[in-house]
Protein backbone atom coordinates (compact mmCIF):
# COMPACT_ATOMS: atom_id res chain seq x y z
CA UNK A 1 0.00 0.00 0.00
CA UNK A 2 1.33 3.18 -0.69
CA UNK A 3 1.19 6.15 1.56
CA UNK A 4 -1.41 8.62 0.53
CA UNK A 5 0.13 11.95 0.67
CA UNK A 6 3.68 10.63 -0.68
CA UNK A 7 3.58 13.25 -3.70
CA UNK A 8 3.31 16.37 -1.14
CA UNK A 9 5.92 14.65 1.32
CA UNK A 10 8.08 14.47 -2.04
CA UNK A 11 7.12 18.19 -2.96
CA UNK A 12 8.14 19.40 0.73
CA UNK A 13 11.26 17.51 0.52
CA UNK A 14 12.20 19.26 -2.96
CA UNK A 15 11.57 22.83 -1.72
CA UNK A 16 13.45 22.32 1.27
CA UNK A 17 16.67 20.65 -0.50
CA UNK A 18 15.73 23.51 -2.64
CA UNK A 19 16.15 26.21 0.36
CA UNK A 20 19.40 24.16 1.94
CA UNK A 21 20.90 24.49 -1.58
CA UNK A 22 20.29 28.30 -1.86
CA UNK A 23 21.71 29.12 1.70
CA UNK A 24 24.54 26.68 1.18
CA UNK A 25 25.49 28.89 -2.28
CA UNK A 26 24.92 31.99 0.24
CA UNK A 27 27.47 30.51 2.61
CA UNK A 28 29.65 29.70 0.49
CA UNK A 29 29.76 33.27 -1.12
CA UNK A 30 30.23 34.54 2.83
CA UNK A 31 33.50 31.91 3.38
CA UNK A 32 34.84 33.52 0.49
CA UNK A 33 34.57 36.84 1.46
CA UNK A 34 34.75 36.53 5.11
CA UNK A 35 37.28 39.06 6.14
CA UNK A 36 38.14 38.40 10.20
CA UNK A 37 37.37 41.27 12.38
CA UNK A 38 34.51 42.88 9.96
CA UNK A 39 31.15 40.88 10.94
CA UNK A 40 28.53 42.31 7.94
CA UNK A 41 25.77 40.02 9.11
CA UNK A 42 24.72 37.01 10.98
CA UNK A 43 26.90 34.54 8.85
CA UNK A 44 29.86 36.45 9.14
CA UNK A 45 29.50 35.93 13.35
CA UNK A 46 29.19 32.58 12.92
CA UNK A 47 31.85 32.11 10.61
CA UNK A 48 33.65 34.33 13.68
CA UNK A 49 32.64 32.11 15.82
CA UNK A 50 33.80 28.87 14.23
CA UNK A 51 37.64 30.19 13.65
CA UNK A 52 37.53 31.33 17.46
CA UNK A 53 36.41 27.82 18.67
CA UNK A 54 39.09 26.37 16.20
CA UNK A 55 41.67 29.12 17.81
CA UNK A 56 40.65 28.05 20.94
CA UNK A 57 40.44 24.59 20.89
CA UNK A 58 37.22 24.51 22.54
CA UNK A 59 35.19 21.14 22.31
CA UNK A 60 32.60 23.11 20.36
CA UNK A 61 34.34 23.39 17.45
CA UNK A 62 33.71 19.88 16.29
CA UNK A 63 29.84 20.61 15.75
CA UNK A 64 30.60 24.13 13.88
CA UNK A 65 31.12 22.55 11.04
CA UNK A 66 30.19 24.23 7.78
CA UNK A 67 27.17 21.94 7.40
CA UNK A 68 25.48 23.22 10.84
CA UNK A 69 26.16 26.37 10.06
CA UNK A 70 24.33 26.34 6.69
CA UNK A 71 21.49 25.05 8.67
CA UNK A 72 21.49 27.78 11.42
CA UNK A 73 21.62 30.00 8.73
CA UNK A 74 18.41 28.45 6.64
CA UNK A 75 16.55 28.30 10.42
CA UNK A 76 16.76 31.82 10.87
CA UNK A 77 15.68 32.51 6.81
CA UNK A 78 12.45 29.95 7.87
CA UNK A 79 11.86 31.60 11.14
CA UNK A 80 11.77 35.11 9.51
CA UNK A 81 9.49 33.92 6.77
CA UNK A 82 7.33 32.45 9.55
CA UNK A 83 6.74 35.49 11.19
CA UNK A 84 6.17 37.72 8.00
CA UNK A 85 3.48 35.63 6.79
CA UNK A 86 2.13 35.52 10.27
CA UNK A 87 1.52 39.27 9.97
CA UNK A 88 0.16 39.32 6.82
CA UNK A 89 -2.27 36.73 7.84
CA UNK A 90 -3.01 38.66 11.01
CA UNK A 91 -3.41 42.37 9.20
CA UNK A 92 -5.74 40.47 6.63
CA UNK A 93 -8.00 39.32 9.73
CA UNK A 94 -7.53 42.59 10.99
CA UNK A 95 -8.93 44.38 7.46
CA UNK A 96 -11.48 41.64 7.10
CA UNK A 97 -12.97 42.68 11.11
CA UNK A 98 -12.81 45.98 10.49
CA UNK A 99 -14.43 46.05 6.59
CA UNK A 100 -17.83 44.79 7.76
CA UNK A 101 -19.23 45.93 3.78
CA UNK A 102 -17.35 42.95 2.52
CA UNK A 103 -17.73 40.47 5.58
CA UNK A 104 -21.42 38.63 5.15
CA UNK A 105 -20.57 38.20 1.27
CA UNK A 106 -17.23 36.89 2.43
CA UNK A 107 -18.84 34.77 4.89
CA UNK A 108 -21.95 33.34 3.02
CA UNK A 109 -19.42 32.85 -0.33
CA UNK A 110 -17.38 30.31 1.63
CA UNK A 111 -19.34 28.73 4.42
CA UNK A 112 -22.42 28.53 2.14
CA UNK A 113 -24.93 30.34 4.54
CA UNK A 114 -23.65 28.29 7.79
CA UNK A 115 -23.44 31.12 9.78
CA UNK A 116 -26.66 33.27 8.02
Amino acid sequence: MRFPFANVVNELKDVLNGWKSMMREKFEEHLSSYQPGIIRDFADALIAAKEEAIKETKSSAVHLTDANLTLTLLDLFLAGCKIIINVELMLINCYLFSATSIQPKQLASHFNGLFY
